[in-house]
């Protein structure tokens, strides 16, 4: 009988130990590959940097030629042997300049797969782990514990960036900017002009104070204004910091002044940026340095950062753009046209958030115009949003000609949305037969209601199909209904739900009450943005028979639906 048992149990016993065999020869296999990886990435950095090196020295030698061309050419000298040298060189430095940069194109391109690749196996190698279950008493091989963290990714041992590179591109009207030295002072302007108002108010009325308030209140008094004066100091000294820290990692940045160009030139300029996302946030968020956290400086593994601006001429803008555009299934783009209080590297950041947070697997383009980036600069803002819309056109009409997209969805934002509402009547009657505009989209529109319902019926015609996002929660629209007039129904803003939403057919309107709060909803917003990437990718069809259609014509994006539809978009049915 015992040996019977043995004969039953010696099979068992051979199977675990081929399965333990294959456990550890697993595992030296993923720790063998996962080493190729960091070492084939950490070569492809030092090449990457090599190329970097070089194209920053292509460009300082271009600036220096041009500089000597600039100088000889007001002296009067524009053809003598020197001048022609010069421009030979130039040539020369140029053709070296898109060489360096299509090189570290390459190695930035290449980075990133390797980068992916490291991640991917790093998640393999966490689900081998936690498929492993030693016995009591026995630990897993030293030599693989330091890689696995809490989050279950393997972040400092495998050499996994905290970070990656998102690229979008970019269409501006803004003028290039020029740095003055003091700049770099203004940030502390208000701290102390503020502290020396105080000192001479106090020194005044030092007699009143003393004789009609006690000693404890005059220390409050002067603890809570020493500590405005801090913060204001601080928030000063921050701004500053990160001034000097873009101003040393960018060769080239946007001002808040409208580009000027000469008779018949183009009126903006085209490039690409990189963007810096780090990997650790939630989705919508875009985490900026935080003075309370005692962050003065950007921390590309904690922040989002601009990692470089590289503006180009136009054939080299399509070539870039239509290699994404091919790679993506669809070949679609998107152009977003942000709002007021909207720096050019606000854009940018936003841009890219939007479109890793859809996980848009097209083309994401920007158009930034001149807004001051200040609240208090609103009616500055209104003034150049007017002055965009021959430009914005004129960029929309050439994306259309020269982008290999068979679909351009449009996004505007807030104050953008007037831009881009003139813009798109404008193209009506200009566009060829194979037009290939898709979705036109208004998120918290800043625009007279009663004007854009005008312009309903010429947008569709232009664009596939419009879609209104609006709120009842949108205390910027409400100030801005304020700087029009009293009267809600006369001055009501297109993305206010107040005090009824705006239904105009064939415009969608969606009201986002529900599922978020603020202005900012287009993109902070998680259930915004996948509702966003269901319409532009086209999986989301409102209809009338969706549970969240209002008899009034408009449809509610709810979170609670969407938890409960599962699959369906929320305030959709497909």
């Amino acid at each position: 009988m015992k040996v019977a048992y043995l004969v039953l149990a010696l099979p068992l016993l051979l199977a675990a130990c081929s399965g333990q065999h294959t456990d550890v020869s697993s595992q030296q296999q993923a720790t063998g590959e996962i080493a190729a990886l960091k070492a084939e990435l950490a070569a492809n950095k030092a090449e990457l940097e090599l190329a970097r090196k070089e194209l920053e020295k292509n460009r300082s030698r271009i600036a220096d030629l041009t500089l000597q061309l600039e100088v000889l050419r007001r002296q009067g000298d524009v053809e003598s042997a020197r001048v022609v040298a010069l421009k030979d060189q130039l040539d020369v430095a140029r053709a070296a300049e898109r060489s360096a940069t299509e090189k570290s194109r390459a190695f930035l391109q290449k980075n990133q797969q390797l980068e992916a690749d490291l991640a991917r196996q790093g998640r393999d190698y966490q689900e081998l782990l936690n498929s492993l279950e030693p016995a009591a008493g026995s630990s897993a091989p030293s030599a693989l514990d330091p890689a696995v963290v809490a989050d279950k990714t393997l972040v400092v041992e495998t050499g996994v960036s905290p970070s990656f590179i998102k690229r979008v591109y970019y269409a501006t009207n803004r003028n290039s900017l020029n740095r003055q030295s003091s700049d770099y002072w203004k940030p502390f302007l208000l701290p102390v002009v503020a502290l020396l108002l105080g000192v001479i108010f106090l020194f005044l009325i030092r007699r009143y104070i003393k004789e009609r308030y006690q000693r404890r209140f005059r220390l409050t008094v002067a603890i809570g204004a020493g500590l405005l004066v801090l913060l204001t100091s601080g928030r000063g000294l921050q701004e500053a910091l990160q001034m000097l820290q873009r101003d040393r990692g960018l060769s080239i940045q946007y001002g808040n002044e409208i580009r000027s160009a000469g008779k018949g030139a183009i009126p903006y300029q085209r490039g690409y940026v990189d963007v810096s996302i780090p990997n650790k946030r939630e989705v919508g968020e875009v985490p900026r340095p935080q003075l309370f956290r005692f962050e003065l400086v950007v921390d590309s593994t904690k922040h989002f950062q601009l990692d470089s601006i590289q503006p180009g001429s136009s054939e080299d803008f399509y070539a870039g753009l239509n290699k994404i555009i091919e790679s993506d299934t669809r070949k679609s783009a998107f152009v977003f046209v942000h709002g007021f209080h909207n720096t050019f590297e606000d854009a940018a950041f936003r841009t890219a958030q939007i479109a890793h947070d859809m996980k848009f697997a097209g083309a994401s383009i920007f158009f930034s115009w001149p807004s001051q980036g200040a609240v208090m600069d609103y009616l500055t803002d209104a003034k150049n949003v007017e002055t965009t819309v021959v430009h914005l056109r004129a960029f929309l009409e050439e994306l259309h000609r020269e982008s290999g997209a068979t679909r351009i969805h449009l996004i505007a934002h807030s104050m953008g949305s007037r831009a881009l509402v003139q813009a798109v009547e404008d193209m009506n009657g200009r566009l060829p037969e194979s037009n290939r505009f898709g979705q036109l989209v208004f998120a918290a529109p800043d625009i007279a209601r009663d004007l854009l319902e005008q312009k309903i019926a010429i947008l569709a015609q232009v664009m596939k199909g419009v879609t209104l996002y609006a709120s009842a929660h949108d205390s910027a629209l409400r100030l801005s209904r304020a700087l029009q007039g009293e009267s809600e129904q006369n001055y009501q803003r297109a993305g206010e739900t107040y005090p009824a939403p705006m239904v105009a057919p064939p415009m969608q309107t969606v009201d986002v009450s529900e599922a978020s709060t603020g202005h900012s909803y287009i993109s902070d917003s998680p259930l915004m943005l996948k509702d966003l990437a269901g319409l532009l990718g086209g999986s989301r069809v409102l209809n009338q028979q969706s549970q969240n259609y209002v008899p009034a014509g408009y449809w509610m994006l709810r979170a609670q639906a969407s938890e409960q539809e599962g699959t369906v978009w929320p305030g959709t049915q497909n």
